[in-house]
């Protein structure tokens, strides 16, 4: 019946709309987590850059460094993008809620045909 698909629909936008929006904090703060960690690892880049000017490093200490920064900036991409994804998604809990709104347009325009039916 009509009233049973508008009940699963509204029990589908409720669980999906749950799961999105921790799904979202979960991936904000993976983006603040990454970003932390790129900006450590930038700091301590520029910092073996000036040591290796002034001899007090080495070479290999800077590139070891470069990877680890370089890893770090990849890994906030990645997380951004996993943030925009997750915000993307929302888009779905519209539709699904626009879907409801036509379930209960149909059920009122049903409900109203059978009472000028029974009018009649």
């Amino acid at each position: 019946s009509l009233d049973a698909q508008i009940f699963a629909q509204q029990e589908r936008i409720e669980l999906v709309q749950g799961t999105w929006q921790r799904d979202v904090l979960a991936r904000a703060a993976e983006v603040r987590q990454a970003e932390s960690t790129y900006e450590v690892a930038e700091r301590t880049f520029e910092r073996e850059q000036g040591l290796v000017k002034t001899g007090a490093s080495t070479l290999q200490l800077l590139d070891d460094q470069r990877g680890r920064r370089d890893q770090a900036r990849s890994a906030l991409e990645r997380a951004r993008e996993m943030l925009a994804r997750a915000q993307a998604e929302e888009r779905q809990i519209e539709v699904a809620r626009r879907e409801l709104e036509t379930m209960r347009a149909q059920r009122e325009l049903a409900r109203a045909q059978l009472a000028e039916l029974e009018v009649t």
